[in-house]
């Protein structure tokens, strides 16, 4: 679920607000949904889209980049399922060193 927050600059009047969207990362969006989402705002409606990507490739470079197979199969498990895991037993803290 997008987050937005309103955002007024002192001294500016009311009308000169704008709003900031995060609709997430654009590849682990954590809904359930694992393709990557973004917003599109067109006439002040905001609506998110989807666009499925290449998913294995992206765990393939995971691969390449030698970050490891335990931290490597969580972020797949990730990008599959659109879905938060656990820290799996054996993962290092704070990541790749």
């Amino acid at each position: 679920m997008p987050t937005s927050l309103p955002l007024v600059e002192p001294g500016i009047p009311a009308c000169w607000t704008r709003m900031v969207f995060n609709p997430g990362s654009v590849g682990q969006p954590l809904d359930g949904d694992p393709r990557a989402s973004y917003i599109v705002i067109e006439n002040g409606a905001a609506e998110i889209r989807r666009v499925a990507y290449d998913v294995e490739a992206t765990i393939a470079g995971l691969r390449k980049i030698g970050l490891g197979e335990v931290e490597t199969e969580a972020l797949a498990s990730i990008l599959r399922t659109g879905r938060a895991v656990a820290a799996p037993a054996g993962a290092s803290e704070g990541g790749p060193r």
